[in-house]
């Protein structure tokens, strides 16, 4: 399980965000595959009392999860504690020898309690990290189901029930943001650019994927960009990159970010080999998609702005220009009404 996004970029969660998790295989799962995995993980993590709701019919199936408990709050003394209900009641052998698998490695359970039925036990560890692992492994004993596994209190429950998440299983994501990290590392202000763009995004309206706009993982690709055409970062062939996130690189994108109608199905001479997109040979003359907005991914075909209509891009690019004319008004004279 590896994060990505915006917290494997910036170094840490931002406020309101939420953590993007993928999990990697030997082998990347099918769309089928992947839909199908995502539905049953959401169904076990909701036996374990986290929120998680599968999107199966997803172009990349995910599961999304609730925040349960209130982020920032300290550490409770029931946040190592939680409670396994079987099907049905054990014998006292069944249950004095489960009670001795619990206290010994892996699990290392420090206290136990059995309810009088013998159906459910409540057992507390030395940290959450314990916790969680018997709550995920433990599914059943001697053929006998255990349905419930849960902290006796999610609101007051280990880390993973503090933040909201989700969990996919493509790893497209990682690849991009891997080799973003590593190019917006190269600058030490980077991070605070970074920042306050997306923090502009937000109050302005720019971020805001709901009415159709732009993802704040947009304003990572122009800042990249932004950095790369200004000379601070250096440029890279784009056809250098491979499958693999190479150890440091720096990227030039095929779009050209803010520009509107830049991949123009009109022209004669414009197919998908110009845009690397032809997936067979048959292809090499097809025409590529029209976007109002198009901003491209390091790895894959996907255009971040893809789903901003003409409308949302002129919007956009109004704000920047609006801004950058603020910005310039206020180099020139910090006095000028309009930059108050």
């Amino acid at each position: 399980i590896y994060a990505f996004g915006g917290v494997a970029v910036n170094g840490f969660l931002e406020m309101g965000g939420d953590v993007d998790l993928v999990g990697v295989m030997d082998f990347e799962p099918s769309p089928q595959e992947a839909s199908d995995i995502v539905a049953r993980l959401a169904k076990d993590m909701r036996r374990m009392g986290i929120r998680a709701h599968a999107v199966s019919k997803a172009r990349v199936p995910v599961v999304k999860v609730e925040r349960v408990s209130r982020p920032g709050t300290p550490p409770h003394v029931l946040a190592c504690t939680g409670v396994l209900q079987f099907a049905q009641p054990l014998t006292k052998e069944d249950s004095e020898m489960f009670g001795h698998m619990l206290r010994s490695p892996p699990f290392n359970a420090k206290e136990m309690e059995w309810n009088r039925s013998l159906q459910s036990v409540t057992m507390c560890f030395e940290t959450t990290t314990e916790l969680l692992s018997a709550l995920s492994h433990i599914r059943s004993y001697k053929g006998i189901e255990i349905p419930l596994r849960s902290p006796v209190d999610p609101r007051q429950g280990p880390e993973l029930y503090r933040f909201p998440f989700d969990v996919c299983l493509n790893s497209l994501g990682l690849r991009n943001t891997t080799l973003l990290a590593d190019h917006l590392a190269q600058y030490p202000l980077s991070r605070h650019l970074l920042l306050t763009l997306k923090r502009w995004g937000r109050t302005s309206g720019v971020v805001n994927t709901l009415d159709g706009l732009l993802a704040s993982y947009a304003m990572t690709i122009l800042v990249s960009h932004f950095l790369s055409k200004m000379g601070v970062l250096p440029f890279v062939d784009s056809h250098q990159l491979s499958d693999d996130p190479p150890k440091s690189f720096s990227m030039e994108l095929l779009y050209r970010p803010l520009e509107s109608d830049v991949v123009c199905t009109t022209h004669p001479s414009v197919s998908k080999s110009v845009f690397n997109w032809a997936v067979s040979p048959s292809e090499e003359v097809g025409r590529p998609p029209f976007f109002h907005l198009a901003l491209k991914d390091p790895f894959g075909l996907d255009n971040v702005a893809r789903n901003v209509d003409s409308e949302g891009a002129q919007y956009v690019v109004n704000c920047f220009k609006k801004t950058h004319k603020l910005i310039h008004d206020a180099a020139i004279d910090p006095t000028s009404p309009s930059t108050a």
